[in-house]
């Protein structure tokens, strides 16, 4: 599963500290007005906080990775997108070799209990646990969240935040309610003109509004000197 940008434009100061600027980025505008022109549709959906996975077409599980410069890639890896400024490369390991294969086992067997059969095949998933992730999402024990299932029903519309004056303000207050209710953020899928979902293609999480959420190591050099948008 490819990273996927946030619907904000972004900057770094010197210090590699990260700003979520109030404007939203000209790709997605541009991403919106052409998937919903061609009759598509775009659709948010609840973004959880653990490990991605996938089973695939054989049924055969994967945990998502990152391989760093200079290290080799664990047998079978499935490389996705190496990431041009930090020179890592995310991809699917093969769930025998991954750290998660425990976790893992654990949540397909769960999946399995509750609902009689076992997790759909060529699908992703976020796992959760308890030692996953420092557990942001408050579970007692290791589950499957199929990527894509957990409708925002009662999200603003794409074309309601693209039209606002203030989408960081419009938004601020919805996150601030997730956040407190352990939720990550949202991810904004392209769908059919059925509302069948097709592919994820941007996010906004709860940390975008609230940049004491972020505790990921700052960015390098490189990424720092590619910020984006500009200050307001």
């Amino acid at each position: 599963m490819k990273k996927m940008p946030i619907i904000f434009d972004m900057t770094f100061d010197n210090e590699g500290e990260r700003e979520v600027l109030h404007t939203i980025r000209t790709e997605i505008r541009n991403l919106v007005n052409s998937t919903l022109a061609e009759g598509g549709h775009i659709i948010p959906t609840f973004k959880r906080d653990g490990t991605a996975v996938f089973c695939d077409a054989d049924g055969k599980w994967f945990a998502r990775r990152a391989v760093k410069t200079g290290k080799q890639a664990p047998e079978g890896f499935i490389a996705l997108e190496t990431d041009p400024n930090t020179g890592a490369t995310f991809g699917w390991e093969p769930k025998e070799s991954s750290p998660m294969k425990k976790f893992l086992d654990r949540a397909i067997k769960k999946f399995i209990q509750d609902n009689g059969a076992e997790p759909p095949r060529n699908t992703t998933f976020e796992l959760l646990g308890p030692k996953i992730n420092g557990n942001p999402e408050r579970v007692d024990a290791e589950e499957l969240r199929i990527h894509g299932q957990e409708k925002a029903t009662d999200f603003p519309s794409i074309q309601d935040i693209l039209d606002s004056d203030e989408p960081f303000e419009m938004l601020k207050p919805i996150f601030a309610d997730f956040r407190a209710k352990h939720i990550e953020g949202v991810v904004f899928w392209i769908a059919d003109a059925d509302g069948n979902l097709i592919e994820p293609r941007f996010k906004v999480r709860c940390k975008d509004f609230f940049p004491e959420m972020d505790t990921r190591p700052k960015p390098s050099r490189n990424r720092r000197q590619r910020g984006r948008g500009k200050r307001r």
